[in-house]
């Protein structure tokens, strides 16, 4: 078989607008594992915000969460773990303060905010069994930070990330990877963290060369990990600079991309 690992992004590519996962697609999954392939899950969720989804798809094998930032075993047991480097995340809360936009911070399976509004509500509800506090002051960050973040996230408009990703994120130097996972969401890891990295490094662990792996993807945060795969599939729905360097483009994940794409995959092996 030509290809033996499947990793997919998940809001905008396995995902409906919905945050489903349709029939046509399980079966394919399904279909796909039938055939000898594995499938497994690569996102900028925690592994609390895929849990329901785990549990439909039953994957065998790890799982890639936090944009790479972390492997976690299907039960949520954790192998592999890159935190960031504490002053630049204490560099990335006082820009976010000095700002007054939502930041989010996770470190060590909880989920800590700036502050209580609807974006952070709304948040919450994707990841609805993540123990939850609020920020304190600048010393009660450095505690945290210390401790081991895995991911920042800022969320607020789609002008005003624009405007972030142009001024602030520069000022903050190289010490960190940055990039938008959606129009409105704003995120950071270490900048030895990627989803290319870490498909890299679940390839070690399954003994999988990387060029018999296929991913999919919509966001600037999976560019990475189209690069690393052998075949890297943008969805119908991503963004232009993503299908531009992708080797295939597959529907949007709204029409099935996902399912269309490994359809095609196990027909071609059939021949």
């Amino acid at each position: 078989m030509k290809y033996k690992l499947i990793a997919s992004d998940m809001d905008g590519t396995l995902l409906t607008d919905g945050k489903q996962i349709t029939d046509r697609t399980l079966s394919a999954v399904r279909a796909a594992e039938a055939a000898g392939m594995i499938f497994t899950l690569c996102t900028g969720r925690s592994y609390s915000g895929i849990k329901e989804y785990v549990e439909k798809l039953r994957p065998s094998v790890p799982l890639i969460t936090f944009n790479g930032a972390m492997i976690v075993s299907p039960e949520g047991d954790l192998l592999y773990d890159r935190p960031m480097n504490p002053s630049y995340a204490m560099q990335i809360y006082r820009a976010a303060e000095n700002e007054d936009t939502t930041l989010k911070v996770w470190s060590r399976g909880i989920l800590y905010a700036n502050r209580i509004n609807n974006a952070t509500v709304y948040y919450r509800s994707t990841c609805p069994d993540a123990e939850f506090h609020i920020l304190g002051d600048e010393p009660s960050m450095k505690r945290i930070a210390e401790q081991g973040i895995s991911k920042m996230l800022i969320i607020d408009t789609k002008e005003r990330i624009s405007g972030f990703l142009s001024g602030m994120c520069k000022a903050i130097g190289d010490g960190v990877r940055y990039f938008r996972s959606t129009p409105i969401y704003l995120e950071f890891v270490d900048r030895g963290v990627s989803k290319g990295s870490a498909l890299l490094r679940l390839c070690e662990m399954l003994s999988v060369d990387p060029a018999q792996t296929v991913a999919f993807g919509d966001e600037e945060n999976d560019r990475p990990m189209l690069r690393t795969a052998g075949l890297g599939v943008a969805m119908g729905n991503a963004v232009p600079e993503i299908k531009a360097e992708a080797d295939a483009v597959t529907s949007s994940n709204e029409e099935d991309g996902v399912a269309e794409f490994i359809e095609y995959l196990l027909e071609m092996e059939n021949k």
